[in-house]
């Protein structure tokens, strides 16, 4: 009875949503988003000892703390065939970075922490600076028993309160934090536009927003070129994955550190019916007992969850789609069209890589070489729109790793990406 309430509320507020013209588009402006919610603002510990972790938090949610504990654990044979990266759950992140960068430390330095814990406020304040070239694992000595990524990081130290705690992003990278949904708040932190820390030192303290000029890919490119041009030291030991310089060929590409995910579900129909990134990824659950429960497995996929795929199907029933497996085959269908085509357009790109070489030894006018160069630019970040590049995966991209919240505009991205590499690969013969 209860499913069946609740799939009525859903299509009712759809249908209301049709009425008072939510479905529109939204209109064009530097900041599209109100600010509509309700939020609560970031209220951290005094200093990283006070951090209350998942240990103390478990014995009054055990069964909160033991899904979280499960998320994105991976079978030996998936991690054996994909790489550690395969094993990508949220309190597995620092053995995972650990065991992927046994012998590059500095691929797991401090700067890792901006995104991935809130400890790296405290150790900016110890270290300044200087905590870029700082690895994590000495930085624990000074903070002992401080969990990578645990509860503190969307709740504080307050149960039952929805906050974010990583005062990079909520307030040196954007200023928009709070305009989300407090569900799609809490996963802002990470999951949206992030492109190194070396861009967010103390020279560009103001200056980054990368929702300034709105949450589609060319407004997002055009506040990244912007933001990180005003860094003074324009080299790749500067800026990271934050501009990638590629000599051979005088072409910027930047990365964006993480996926789109929440930038993705900005306009999507899930975000125009009012369901925020929690309520499919962390669906509520009933324990053996009769303890009902938010699962905190968000590092799984929702096929994993038969309570998120009850939510979904009181929608996506339809004269294909009749059952829960229906919709995953459907999915997947979906996503393996993604990979295919994701690749097709690397091909293309790489095509245009060569004409421009071919161009530079040739003489051709700088300005076409540099018109293609851009071209090259901008529709690698229209790629990294769903995953990012082919190098990110050990041995192939990983099952379900190819993002489709928003699976019109991928492949909408995916075709703009295409039809500038081969506009600018003829301009150059």
């Amino acid at each position: 009875m209860k499913k069946r309430l609740l799939g009525l509320i859903v299509v009712l507020a759809w249908v209301l949503s049709i009425s008072v013209g939510w479905l529109s588009a939204p209109p064009v402006a530097t900041n599209p988003r109100a600010l509509t919610y309700q939020f609560v603002p970031e209220d951290r510990a005094a200093s990283i000892e006070e951090v209350k972790n998942a240990d103390d938090w478990a014995k009054q949610y055990p069964y909160v703390v033991e899904s979280f504990r499960k998320g994105g654990e991976a079978s030996p044979e998936n991690i054996e065939k994909y790489g550690i990266f395969a094993q990508n759950g949220h309190s597995k992140l620092e053995q995972t970075f650990i065991a992927a960068y046994p012998t590059t430390p500095e691929s797991f330095s401090v700067a890792c922490l901006a995104c991935h814990s809130s400890g790296y406020q405290w150790a900016y304040e110890e270290y300044g600076d200087e905590v870029l070239n700082i690895k994590w694992t000495d930085v624990k000595a000074d903070f002992p028993g401080v969990d990578f990524w645990s509860c503190y990081q969307c709740h504080g130290n307050k149960p039952g309160e929805i906050l974010t705690t990583n005062s990079i992003y909520s307030s040196r990278i954007t200023d928009d934090i709070p305009k989300f949904a407090p569900g799609e708040a809490v996963c802002a932190q990470c999951h949206t536009v992030f492109t190194g820390l070396e861009v967010l030192t103390k020279d560009l303290e103001g200056v980054y927003d990368v929702h300034k000029y709105g949450y589609e890919l060319d407004g997002i490119y055009n506040a990244l070129v912007e933001c990180t041009g005003k860094n003074p030291n324009q080299s790749n030991t500067a800026l990271g994955d934050a501009v990638i310089f590629d000599l051979e060929t005088g072409i910027k590409t930047y990365g964006t550190g993480s996926y789109l995910d929440v930038e993705m579900h900005q306009g999507s129909i899930h975000q125009k019916m009012g369901l925020s990134c929690v309520d499919c990824h962390m669906p509520m659950e009933i324990a053996k007992d009769g303890t009902e429960f938010r699962s905190h497995n968000a590092s799984g996929s929702v096929f994993d969850s038969p309570s998120a795929m009850t939510m979904c199907m009181t929608c996506h029933t339809n004269d294909k789609t009749k059952t829960a497996d229906d919709l995953i085959a459907h999915t997947k269908q979906l996503q393996d069209a993604a990979s295919e085509r994701y690749f097709q357009v690397r091909a293309a790109q790489k095509e245009l890589r060569e004409a421009i070489l071919k161009a530079m030894e040739a003489g051709l006018s700088e300005d076409v070489i540099q018109a293609a160069r851009e071209a090259y630019s901008r529709g690698d970040f229209y790629l990294a729109y769903s995953k990012k590049t082919e190098s990110d995966y050990v041995q192939g991209a990983v099952p379900g790793t190819t993002s489709i919240h928003n699976y019109k505009k991928v492949m909408e991205y995916y075709d703009k990406a295409e039809d500038l590499f081969k506009e600018h690969k003829d301009n150059l013969i």
